[in-house]
């Protein structure tokens, strides 16, 4: 087989892990003892620092979820009578001697999710590139590194806090799930409101066994070990990106959070469900129908930005390898016409659904 010497994005691809992977592993409720210091707390502990209203909560509860999950909503399409004829949430292209499948993942499951279908489980072990979001092997994790790029883009260093920038009811609804969550506010002072908005979203989920080692990503990059693998942004990337959402972006994320509280696993589950009919038209309802500006502007700049970007990338993978790509990112970047394999299509590459038998099949997201 020969490759033509594919690109990685960025620099230093090695030393990148997606930040909700690390979060996930440091973040208090990951210990069996309370009494362990939170991740915030070590953060700040580490380094030198002088510390100093939206109509549609559901969506914007919905854009957390996405970007943490990737996941969509439930619609049955499929015949149950007949298993092999379902859709799977893949999609499948080519050019020249290469061939991409492109999986919608989910980065936070239970291990009795698996295992997967065949088709994927099998592709997972004889692909040739294994394309992600970011490099999440534990071997080329530098937890240093995530550390001072958390601390630098998660907390605040302009003299403020945390209460500064709350309103007083939002303060109060806030101490009340911090205590829940066997917090305090001075263990999170410093803490921008997203990186607080992931973290008690984290161990809501946590509490109900969905852990980021059984996510896709992780389960197929073992799978795939000894193989090709490249990332396609990187934690400093995604970590930026989010630390760039203005500051009433990410009082939203915040507020959706705290607002739903205790229903998190029910969207979950459903999500998961959802990922196992194959399609995700119902999720794009939901999107065009509930949002506002704000989280209309979230969902643009955290999405279908990044669609743009990955669709680019995955087109030049295919012109530049040769032999089986499996390209792995958020399902959520999957959804209508400005999805991956929309995106795809109209960058002239012929693009199909993957079947459960391994046939294609002209339907698109």
């Amino acid at each position: 087989m020969k490759k033509r010497n594919p690109k990685f994005v960025g620099t230093e691809p090695e030393r990148r892990v997606p930040l909700i992977w690390w979060l996930i592993r440091n973040v208090p409720g990951q210990s069996r003892s309370r009494n362990v210091m939170p991740f915030s707390a070590k953060v700040v502990a580490g380094h030198h620092t002088d510390p100093g209203s939206m109509t549609n909560k559901r969506f914007c509860l919905y854009i957390i979820l996405i970007i943490i999950l990737a996941v969509h909503v439930y619609a049955d399409t499929a015949d149950a009578s007949d298993p092999s004829a379902n859709p799977l949430y893949m999609w499948h292209t080519s050019y020249g001697d290469a061939e991409m499948y492109m999986l919608g993942s989910i980065h936070i499951l239970t291990e009795d999710f698996y295992p997967l279908p065949d088709v994927i489980e099998n592709l997972s072990y004889r692909a040739d590139l294994l394309v992600l979001e970011a490099d999440i092997r534990e071997e080329t994790a530098m937890p240093e590194e995530i550390v001072r790029l958390t601390f630098l883009h998660g907390f605040y260093h302009d003299g403020s806090g945390l209460e500064d920038h709350l309103s007083e009811d939002l303060h109060e609804v806030l101490q009340k799930a911090l205590i829940k969550n066997g917090l305090s506010m001075a263990q999170v002072a410093l803490m921008k409101p997203w990186l607080l908005a992931f973290t008690l979203q984290i161990l809501e989920l946590d509490a109900s066994g969905y852990k980021a080692e059984y996510g896709m990503e992780q389960v197929l990059t073992k799978r795939h070990a000894g193989g090709e693998l490249i990332e396609l942004e990187g934690a400093e990337y995604q970590l930026k990106l989010l630390s760039g959402l203005s500051g009433e972006e990410q009082i939203e994320l915040l507020k959706s959070v705290l607002e739903e509280s205790g229903r998190m696993t029910d969207y979950l589950e459903r999500f998961i469900d959802a990922w196992k009919s194959g399609n995700p038209g119902l999720l794009a309802d939901e999107l065009d129908s509930d949002g506002d500006g704000v989280a209309e502007d979230i969902a643009e700049r955290l999405i279908i930005t990044r669609n743009v970007a990955m669709a680019a990338r995955a087109g030049e993978l295919l012109h530049d390898f040769e032999g089986t790509i499996l390209l792995v990112v958020g399902a959520a970047h999957f959804i209508g016409e400005s999805g991956i394999p929309s995106l795809m299509s109209n960058q002239g590459f012929e693009v199909s659904q993957v079947m459960a038998d391994g046939g294609l099949t002209s339907i698109m997201p």
